[in-house]
């Protein structure tokens, strides 16, 4: 995800070049980066195991149909995406 957010601020750096948009989206490559090499620290330094209970593609499944029936209101709400 701190991935995600670098390449995310970047583009928007590319494209933006107002003063806001320079701080906003600067901000945010500042935080993933310095957040993305605490990660790989404190991951290098840990001497905890791995977790281990391992991703399913059930759990994976219910937590995209749970992100849905959570952004379904918003969305009939805010935009008028969903007709009822």
């Amino acid at each position: 995800m701190l991935v995600g957010v670098i390449v995310w601020s970047l583009c928007h750096l590319t494209t933006i070049g107002s003063l806001a948009g320079i701080l906003l989206f600067g901000g945010f490559l500042i935080w993933g980066v310095l957040d993305l090499i605490s990660y790989r620290k404190g991951r290098a330094e840990s001497a905890l195991p791995d977790s281990p209970i391992k991703p399913t593609g059930t759990m994976t499944f219910a937590t995209v149909a749970v992100g849905f029936i959570a952004w379904t209101p918003f969305a009939h709400i805010a935009y008028g995406i969903v007709r009822a």
